[in-house]
């Protein structure tokens, strides 16, 4: 009834991933090129009310595909299912032909590592996963469970480790924003690593709400006062660490050893609840204070947020680095030299400063949510280093600062009130903020010589070659070994992981991992072939090359085919391939199809 100039097909959510983004696909001419012939057509990504993906040189005019994303989110949102629409265009107009449900969505984990690759960049030893997964997602539970109620998620649930690198499961926490009209993302966008583009998600209010309007008005409520909370744990927490030594009475036994690690286990949650939900705080006024200074025409990066706030410095080491520097520079001008040994430091006041650096901040390290790093109090040559390379690298004229003052900013009326609340909020929640991480690292870090202690005593008895290989042990493990007194296949199993994890040091990985398949580890000196993927995991298998019906004879169980396009026809093949890898075709191609049904 129409004659098409092109026809296309339009999921209101990717049906290989189950994500929000939106797919449109379109050929020149009739639909059936689209689903029948495999024609591989122009594909267009988007997320809200923006194009992220788009051909650049399309057969698709941009206004018609604005049309179809427009109207298409209307129709989703009506029905309220995610659903995949043919449309075709005759050159005027453009005419829905069919709707149907997709049946293949299914929920799914989705894992990504923008926020952990900040947090724990890189591989992380068995130690400290074990340690660390129940420890901090048992916090986030607590306070995801806050906003929406129970939950029932297990600590394993919220992180998974791919090749010894932490990957948060974003599914997991999407669910939870989801009941709150925030989008899947909404983590990321608090935590401000989602990438920069157009088409972000933005909050909007679902009939679910109304549910938990109560729970996240107190919700809220308890955040805005925080500041109550932070200081009634902070103090319990100081009293509670007290009681922990940074150097273990070496008359302890390991089962000694156990249950003070237990009980310093019992004493963190409070300290690294705070530490997780105070920076959210600062997050979230920062983006209030620049949200009414951007409608004031000032970028924040423009305006002195933290101008004269001294408080930050006690936590803060590089402001002692700072003084230590330049303690370091009168000295060397004094003797003209750039380096100097701790023998020519003896005795000085440098010496002297240097102590009390090491007494206040000696419990920092390059990482502070990994203890296997170690503290500056262990190797006080890190902080020397830092120090001559500060002083040779140092500029010797500052320019002056030209950001904005609060007092010189030209706002008015209740926008100035505004400005002045969130501002403030930003400062008090930054000393907070300092504060609290300052404490963490030094309550976290006692981890450190406990397990060094227990390493040395399983060394001792050959249960270990060497004190860090306890890194490489998990913690239950280290425990049932120790109770029952029997370390056998200890050695064995750290040596097989250390050759694991130096096999798996080098390889790159997906930011983001869909489902719970392990992706696979390609070599670096092959060419890869790339295209787009239309039914999810990894699959690894002999090859069969299929021209036709003359070749199914050849396909065995498990065997990846590779196929030109397929049609009704070929459908037997695919029960017994493992993997498909077809020529053409997009999301809504017959080979498409059959694949995500057959998984």
């Amino acid at each position: 009834m129409v004659k098409p100039v092109i026809s296309g097909v339009f999921f209101s959510q990717n049906p290989m991933t189950g994500t929000s983004e939106m797919v449109l696909e379109c050929v020149q001419g009739d639909g059936s090129a689209l689903v029948q012939e495999g024609v591989t057509p122009e594909r267009w990504v988007a997320r809200g009310n923006a194009w992220v993906a788009r051909p650049e040189e399309g057969q698709l005019p941009i206004d018609v595909a604005n049309q179809v994303r427009s109207k298409a989110q209307k129709i989703h949102k009506k029905i309220g299912k995610p659903i995949d629409l043919e449309w075709v265009y005759d050159g005027e107009n453009f005419y829905w032909v069919q709707m149907r449900e997709i049946t293949t969505e299914r929920s799914l984990n989705i894992y990504s590592n923008r926020l952990s690759k900040d947090m724990m960049p890189g591989q992380i030893q068995p130690l400290i996963w074990s340690i660390n997964v129940p420890l901090i997602n048992s916090v986030w539970i607590e306070i995801l469970e806050e906003l929406v109620g129970d939950l029932s998620l297990q600590p394993e649930e919220l992180a998974k480790d791919f090749y010894y690198r932490s990957y948060f499961n974003m599914g997991a926490f999407g669910q939870v924003f989801n009941k709150v009209g925030l989008p899947s993302e909404g983590l990321e966008m608090m935590m401000g690593v989602l990438p920069d583009q157009q088409g972000n998600p933005s909050f909007r209010p679902t009939f679910k709400l109304l549910g938990l309007l109560p729970r996240m008005l107190w919700f809220l409520r308890d955040k805005w006062t925080f500041e109550r909370k932070i200081n009634r744990l902070f103090l319990e927490f100081q009293a509670q660490i007290a009681e922990f030594n940074p150097k273990p009475d070496p008359s302890l036994t390991p089962e000694n050893l156990l249950e003070q690690i237990d009980n310093l286990y019992e004493v963190l949650p409070k300290i690294v609840y705070l530490n997780v939900v105070t920076p959210l705080l600062v997050t979230m006024y920062t983006r209030l204070l620049e949200g009414q200074l951007n409608k004031a025409g000032i970028d924040i990066k423009e305006f002195d947020v933290y101008h004269d706030l001294s408080a930050l410095d006690e936590f803060n080491p590089n402001f002692s680095l700072n003084k230590l520097t330049q303690c370091y520079s009168d000295l060397c001008h004094n003797r003209e030299v750039t380096s100097l040994g701790w023998h020519e430091l003896e005795g000085t006041e440098f010496l002297d400063e240097f102590k009390e650096f090491l007494r206040k901040f000696g419990h920092f390290s390059d990482n502070s949510n990994n203890f296997i790093a170690v503290p500056w109090r262990e190797d006080p040559e890190i902080v020397l280093r830092m120090v001559q390379d500060q002083f040779v690298n140092s500029i010797q004229t500052k320019k002056p600062d030209s950001r904005i003052g609060i007092d010189e900013l030209s706002v008015k009326g209740f926008r100035k009130l505004m400005v002045r609340l969130f501002y403030q909020r930003v400062r008090r929640y930054s000393v907070y903020r300092d504060q609290v991480s300052y404490q963490y690292i030094y309550g976290y870090g006692l981890f450190r010589p406990y397990f060094l202690r227990i390493a040395d005593w399983m060394v001792e008895k050959g249960w270990l070659a060497a004190q860090e290989n306890i890194f490489i042990l998990r913690w239950e493990e280290i425990k049932a070994a120790i109770r029952s007194n029997d370390g056998s296949g200890l050695l064995e199993r750290v040596k097989t992981r250390i050759k694991e994890m130096d096999s798996f040091r080098d390889i790159d990985l997906p930011e983001v991992i869909y489902g719970e398949d392990v992706p696979p580890v390609f070599s670096q000196v092959h060419d890869r072939l790339s295209g787009t993927p239309t039914s999810q995991g990894y699959y690894q298998g002999p090859v069969k090359i299929i021209h036709g019906s003359q070749d199914f004879v050849k396909v065995e169980p498990g065997d990846v085919i590779v196929i030109p396009y397929s049609d009704v026809g070929w459908t037997p093949l695919f029960s017994r391939a493992g993997a498909v890898i077809a020529e053409s075709g997009g999301l809504l191609s017959h080979s498409s199809i059959i694949a995500r049904e057959y998984q």
